[in-house]
C-alpha cells in the first residue's frame, strides 16, 4: 500500500518502530537499492581518494592526511563516489529528499533502519560506532586499500562528524559497506528485513504536491537543509515550478 500523506507516514513509523532505541531514514526512489555510489559504477576508491587529497587543499580547508574518515566524509559531502550511504535521523528530511528529487519523485520511498540492530548483526555490539572507533577505522582503511582485507561483509552504521552546516542541518549519519557490494536490503533480507528492523515506505506519486506543501508548512525546505545561497535560490525557484 502506498502512503498518501505526512500524517500516514508518521503514524506508520510510530507503529512500526515501538521499542527502537534509534531510527535512521533514507529517502530515494523505490526502484533503487541501498547501495553507495562507488559500488554503482566502475570506480577505483584508492585513486579517487588520491586525486581528491592531491587537489583539494588548493580549494579550501582539508583534514589531516591520516584521517581517512574525515576525508571520506568530505568526499561524500562534495559528491565524490564513496562507499558511504547517506542517512538522516529525521523522517521528514528523508521524505523531503524522496519527493523533491527529480530522480526519485516518480517512485518516492523512504527506508527506516534500526542502526543498533544492524551493528549488532555486523559486530555483535548494539551501538552506533564513532568514526574513530577501531572497527570503523578498519572499514575506512579497507575502503581505499588496493588489497582490502575486510573482516566483515556486512555494512556498519556510523555517526557523522559534522564539519559542515549542511550535515548538521540534515542530521546526517551514514552506513559504510563492507566486502559485499549487494544492497543492504539484499544482505539483510533474512535478518533485519524479516524482523522488521529495515522497513520500506512507498508513497503515491500523485500525493507528491500535497506532501511537499505539508513539508513546507513544517519548515522542511531547501534553504533549511542547504543553509547557503544555493539553497535559498532553489527555494525561490520552487515557488515558480
Amino acid at each position: 500500500m502506498s502512503l498518501e500523506s505526512v500524517t500516514e507516514f508518521i503514524d506508520s513509523i510510530r507503529q512500526d518502530s515501538k521499542g527502537w532505541d534509534q531510527r535512521w531514514f533514507r529517502g530515494q526512489s523505490r526502484t533503487w537499492g541501498l547501495v553507495p555510489s562507488v559500488l554503482r559504477g566502475d570506480y577505483n576508491e584508492h585513486t579517487l581518494l588520491t586525486w581528491f587529497q592531491l587537489r583539494a587543499p588548493a580549494m579550501g580547508a582539508t583534514p589531516n592526511l591520516a584521517s581517512l574518515s574525515e576525508w571520506m566524509f568530505l568526499m561524500q559531502h562534495h559528491q565524490v563516489p564513496t562507499r558511504l550511504l547517506d542517512w538522516t535521523e529525521s523522517a521528514l528530511i528523508a521524505l523531503f529528499f524522496a519527493v523533491y528529487n527529480k530522480n526519485t519523485c516518480i517512485h518516492p520511498c523512504v527506508w527506516m533502519l534500526d542502526p543498533f540492530a544492524l551493528n549488532e548483526l555486523t559486530t555483535e555490539q548494539r551501538a552506533v560506532h564513532q568514526p574513530w572507533s577501531r572497527t570503523a577505522e578498519e572499514y575506512f582503511a579497507n575502503a581505499v586499500d588496493p588489497k582490502p582485507s575486510f573482516k566483515n561483509n556486512l555494512p556498519l552504521a556510523i555517526c557523522a562528524l559534522h564539519r559542515h552546516r549542511r550535515m548538521s542541518s540534515q542530521q546526517s549519519c551514514f552506513t559504510i559497506h563492507g566486502l559485499d557490494s549487494a544492497s543492504i536490503e539484499e544482505q539483510t533480507r533474512k535478518t533485519l528485513v524479516a524482523n522488521g528492523r529495515l522497513i520500506k515506505y512507498e508513497f503515491n506519486p500523485e500525493a507528491r504536491a500535497d506532501i511537499i506543501l505539508d513539508l513546507k508548512v513544517l519548515g522542511i525546505t531547501y534553504s533549511v537543509l542547504f543553509p547557503d545561497l544555493d539553497g535559498l535560490a532553489r527555494d525561490i525557484r520552487a515557488e515558480y515550478e
